[in-house]
């Protein structure tokens, strides 16, 4: 996911095990990334990564992404008041891109956390006077084997990814 200037943030990556040939499609065990926080005066705060679900980003102007389920990644945000550019999708692996600023430099779009699926990215926001705020990016997904837990992740901190022998 993108990270642009005015304070926005890309989302975090996320940690998954592998089988080999080690390809996305042969992850066993997915701890999903937050989206990231968008930019401007305001407080855009990233969506959480998520168990079957990543939360929206929070944002007052520019529209957060959507957090991603286990079947799909997350819409990216709309821009404020139809003025900017929205926010990616996520897909496979990877968060969306955040919107980037296309009016005054102000407020871009943070972008969407990695997973099994990836958040979208946020929406821009395309206004000339603070307060202004580009939306945040969605959380990615998470994917746990048969039998395993899952926990919901927070908007900051690190990821964790445990494995316990049974």
């Amino acid at each position: 996911a993108n990270s642009v200037a005015n304070g926005s943030c890309g989302g975090g990556g996320a940690t998954d095990l592998r089988i080999a040939p080690y390809a996305l499609a042969n992850r066993t065990i997915v701890a999903a990334g937050g989206g990231g926080m968008g930019g401007g005066t305001s407080d855009a705060v990233g969506g959480a990564g998520g168990c079957a679900n990543g939360s929206i980003g929070n944002s007052p102007f520019g529209q957060g992404g959507g957090g991603a389920s286990q079947l799909l990644g997350g819409n990216g945000g709309p821009s404020w008041a139809g003025l900017g550019t929205v926010g990616q999708p996520g897909s496979i692996g990877q968060g969306g891109n955040g919107g980037i600023f296309s009016c005054y430099n102000n407020a871009p779009g943070g972008g969407g956390g990695g997973g099994l699926y990836g958040g979208g990215g946020g929406g821009t926001d395309c206004f000339s006077s603070a307060p202004y705020g580009g939306g945040a990016g969605g959380g990615g997904s998470s994917l746990t084997p048969a039998g395993g837990a899952c926990t919901a992740g927070i908007n900051n901190g690190p990821g964790i990814l445990t494995i316990t022998y049974v």
